[in-house]
C-alpha cells in the first residue's frame, strides 16, 4: 500500500488505482507488479466499481478465548520469486517459523498474482491460505491451497494488507469490493461468517500497520484518516495516527495511544507498545525513530536498536520480531529486549523478495 502521492504516480506507471502493502516502494516490487500487468492480472480498485452484493455483517458470534497456557505462537512468512512456471511470471514461498524451536520450513509454494501477495500456514488445520486475483471486476480473495490448487474462500474483497491466524479466527486488513479504504475484519474458521468490527460510513479510516497480543486474544493496529493523509500531503506534513486494540472474544475496539507521528511499525506486549514512527511516509529508514510507550502513563522512551526498521513487528515474551536491516541486510530479525542479543529468521536472497510475516497463534 502506497502514500497517496506515490499511488498517483503508480497509476501512471501501472495504469491501474491498486493498495499495495508499504513495502512495494522498494523497486524490486515495482517491477513484481509489472510483471503481473503483462500477465494480464491487473484490475482496478475504485469506489465506483461495480460488485455483487457484500456478505458481510457488523456483529458475529463470540468464540472462546485462547487458554495461555495453550498457546503456540509462530511467525507465517511470504516470500515472492520469478518463477517460470507460473502463469503471472511470479510465485510465493508461506514458511513456518517455530519461534520456541528457533526453526524455519517452507510449508508451500503458491500462485502469485494478486497486488499484494499473503500467505499464512495455519497449525490449526496444517493447511495453506493466500491471496489471489479473482478475476475482473472480482478482486482479490482468499484461497485455500489445495495441493496446488486454490479453493475461494471469499468472494467479498478487492485487496487485502494481513491475514493473521488468532485461535479459531483470523482477522485481516482488507477492502471490500465498492470500498476504498483499508478495515479490520474478523472472519471465522471457515471464512463463511465475516465482521466488520469498527464500522466507517465514511470510509475514511485507513487501517495500516497491525500486530498481534497473544496472550489477550488481542489485536493491536494504528489508523489515520484517508482525507486528513491527502490534505497533509497537500501541505508536505503528515496526518495524526491513532493506535487501537481490538478484543478478538467480544469485538470491541479501544483507543489506547495517539500520535503525530507516521507509523511504520507496531507491537505491544502487556503495557508495553512499541512503534516505528517517521516524520512522514516518505521519509528514509535512517530517519526512523523506534520508540516504547507505556500504556498506562502514555510516556515514551526512544529505543536505540541497532536495526532500521520500518515495517511488520510483532512483540511475545519480551522478544521483538520484526522485518527491517542490520547495516544493508535486509531481513527478518528476533532481538531479544531483556539479554540485547538477536537472531537472524531469514535474510533476503538473490531474486526474491521478503514480503512480510504475521505472527500466529
Amino acid at each position: 500500500m502506497l502514500k497517496h502521492r506515490q499511488k498517483e504516480q503508480m497509476k501512471l506507471i501501472l495504469g491501474r488505482d491498486v493498495m499495495f502493502k508499504k513495502t512495494v516502494r522498494n523497486a524490486v516490487i515495482i517491477a513484481f507488479a509489472a510483471v503481473i500487468l503483462l500477465g494480464g492480472a491487473a484490475f482496478s480498485l475504485n469506489k465506483s466499481q461495480v460488485a455483487k452484493k457484500v456478505s458481510i455483517t457488523k456483529k458475529v458470534k463470540v468464540y472462546e478465548n485462547t487458554e495461555t497456557n495453550k498457546l503456540h505462537p509462530y511467525l507465517s512468512i511470504t516470500r515472492s520469486f520469478y518463477s517460470k512456471k507460473s502463469e503471472s511470471g511470479m510465485s510465493s514461498r508461506c514458511f513456518f517459523y517455530n519461534i520456541k524451536e528457533k526453526k524455519l520450513e517452507q510449508k508451500a509454494i503458491v500462485p502469485y498474482n494478486s497486488s499484494n501477495p499473503l500467505t499464512l500456514y495455519s497449525t490449526r488445520n496444517d493447511k495453506i491460505y493466500y491471496s489471489a486475483f479473482s478475476g475482473k471486476g472480482k478482486g482479490n480473495q482468499i484461497y485455500l491451497d489445495n495441493n496446488g490448487t486454490g479453493e475461494k474462500k471469499t468472494d467479498q474483497f478487492g485487496d487485502f494488507n494481513y491475514l493473521i491466524q488468532c485461535g479459531k479466527q483470523y482477522f485481516m486488513a482488507a477492502i471490500l469490493l465498492k470500498h476504498y479504504c483499508m478495515e479490520p475484519i474478523v472472519c471465522d474458521a471457515e471464512f463463511q461468517n465475516c465482521s466488520r468490527v469498527m464500522f466507517d460510513k465514511k470510509d475514511d479510516r485507513f487501517t495500516w500497520m497491525v500486530s498481534t497480543v497473544p496472550k489477550e486474544n488481542k489485536i493491536v493496529f494504528s489508523y489515520y484518516s484517508d482525507n486528513e493523509m491527502r490534505k497533509a500531503d497537500d501541505e508536505g506534513r503528515n496526518a495524526p495516527s491513532k493506535i487501537v486494540m481490538l478484543d478478538m472474544e467480544t469485538k470491541k475496539t479501544e483507543t489506547v495511544y495517539k500520535t503525530k507521528y507516521y507509523i511504520d511499525g507496531i507491537a505491544c506486549e502487556g503495557k508495553k507498545l512499541i512503534l516505528s514512527c517517521a516524520p512522514n511516509g516518505l521519509t528514509t529508514r535512517q530517519k526512523h525513530k523506534i520508540y516504547e510507550v507505556n500504556l498506562d502513563t502514555k510516556k515514551r522512551v526512544r529505543l536505540k536498536l541497532p536495526f532500521y526498521i520500518m515495517d511488520q513487528m510483532a512483540l511475545y515474551d519480551n522478544v521483538l520480531y520484526f522485518l527491517g536491516w542490520k547495516g544493508d541486510t535486509r531481513g527478518i530479525y528476533a532481538y531479544n529486549l531483556t539479554t540485547k542479543k538477536y537472531d537472524v529468521i531469514m535474510k533476503e536472497v538473490k531474486d526474491e523478495f521478503i514480503n512480510g510475516f504475521s505472527l500466529n497463534y
